[in-house]
């Protein structure tokens, strides 16, 4: 997500304490605002079939203005349109909703209003289909409600339902389980100019209301595989459904772990080795697992454990010696590409950088070039930021910055939970 001062982060925290955490991450200049895409063209789907199970869907958004990615729905009978970021670091639906007080949504934003649909059903606070559980301080009135409280101060809440959700003009066979945000306190706003709320892939402990996930219910009603896969681009990009890579050439697998060893939450993975141009940082794997290892679109950025980062920081000072990078050699860290800050740089410049690696449990090296982490944040072609960045408390998070090299496949059922990563030829033309 992004605001009008910089990045925003999604960290989310266990669902039993019903809140979620998200901090900023400030750039030194601001990326410009946008206008909203035209709706209803951004419903349609891409192609049905052609070796996929289930329809492969547009996706508005980038990370040089946006910082994000997001996917085009229907709510409601008949449907409502709106835009809600694709997260996979969350599991819930939520949306802004007619009547939201507050710091809600902006010009060319939509809201959806239960009002208007023949499907919706308010979900009270006894709610007990579904393994539903409602948060009883949050009730509002006999409607079960939810909150969310983010690391900058702001946060948001409302009220749970139930209503029809269509994706790629093919509407769910019931209704699924949606948030409707009714206030929002953010100064620097909650969602991007056009974008209307999110909907969480992730799983279902990490729901505000421990509900099912809505596109896992939608998918699932209309027997798709229980599985997707994302190709992030410069403009756009595409969510797959219902895709099955496992006998595809030039892809790898990791397993998803419970958290905790407990319960599905995020989509975890173990990291095994981190290499910069070919050499091993040498970190042990309790090392580069601290705080778990998640693979989470709905961060902008890679974002490292502190101390995986500080082995990259020194690693990237001892290159000053021979290359000069530009915005590590010769800087205060105060003033450094490590501390957020952008820098214009020629091609030439850009690929005096190392080229990064990583390897996960069961995959080979997986790499990241410089023409990838290195990124236009700041709003200016040829002035770049670095992608790579840490954060005090948090893991290690593979966002939109990692995921744009690849063709990221998550499975979401029982026989599959995994992450796969496959070359970018195999994603669908757009």
């Amino acid at each position: 997500m992004k605001s009008s001062i910089g990045i925003l982060l999604a960290l989310c925290v266990v669902a039993a304490s019903a809140v979620q955490v998200r901090e900023p991450l400030h750039l030194k200049l601001g990326a410009s605002q946008t206008t909203a895409l035209t709706r209803a063209s951004r419903m349609l789907p891409l192609q049905i079939g052609g070796g996929h199970v289930g329809p492969v869907i547009p996706l508005g958004g980038n990370l040089t203005v946006w910082g994000e990615y997001f996917v085009t729905i229907g709510l409601g009978n008949p449907p409502q349109t709106v835009q809600l970021q694709v997260d996979t670091g969350s599991s819930d639906l939520i949306v802004y909703a007619k009547g939201c007080k507050g710091q809600c949504s902006q010009p060319g934003n939509a809201e959806y209003d239960a009002s208007k649909s023949k499907d919706f059903a308010r979900v009270g606070c006894n709610h007990h289909e579904d393994d539903v559980y409602c948060v009883h301080q949050y009730c509002e009135g006999f409607t079960c409600g939810f909150q969310d409280n983010f690391g900058d101060g702001s946060g948001i809440s409302g009220t749970v339902g139930q209503d029809r959700m269509t994706l790629a003009n093919q509407a769910s066979k019931g209704n699924v389980y949606l948030g409707q945000i009714m206030e929002v306190k953010a100064p620097n706003g909650f969602e991007a100019t056009g974008v209307d709320g999110i909907m969480g892939m992730a799983f279902t402990a990490l729901s505000g209301w421990h509900g099912p996930n809505a596109f896992q219910s939608w998918a699932t009603s209309l027997s798709y595989k229980n599985s997707f896969s994302l190709c992030l681009g410069a403009s756009g990009g595409s969510l797959s459904v219902g895709t099955d890579f496992t006998n595809s050439s030039g892809w790898q697998f990791t397993p998803v772990y419970e958290y905790q060893d407990q319960f599905w939450a995020w989509f975890i993975v173990h990291l095994e080795d981190v290499q910069i141009n070919g050499k091993s940082i040498g970190m042990t794997h309790s090392q580069l697992n601290q705080h778990h290892v998640i693979v989470d679109s709905g961060t902008t950025l890679l974002l490292l454990h502190p101390t995986i980062f500080t082995k990259v920081q020194s690693t990237l000072l001892a290159m000053c010696s021979t290359t000069n990078l530009v915005g590590i050699c010769g800087v205060s860290y105060n003033n450094s590409l490590f501390n957020n800050n952008c820098f214009p740089m020629t091609p030439q410049q850009v690929a005096q950088f190392p080229t990064f690696s990583f390897q996960f449990h069961g995959t080979g090296l997986l790499p990241l070039e410089p023409s990838f982490y290195l990124w236009e944040g700041c709003g200016e072609e040829g002035v770049y930021a670095l992608g790579i960045q840490t954060m005090k408390g948090v893991g290690t998070i593979f966002g939109d910055v990692f995921m744009q090299r690849y063709n990221v496949w998550f499975g979401h059922g029982k026989e599959n939970r995994n992450v796969g990563f496959g070359p970018l030829a195999s994603c669908p033309s757009m």
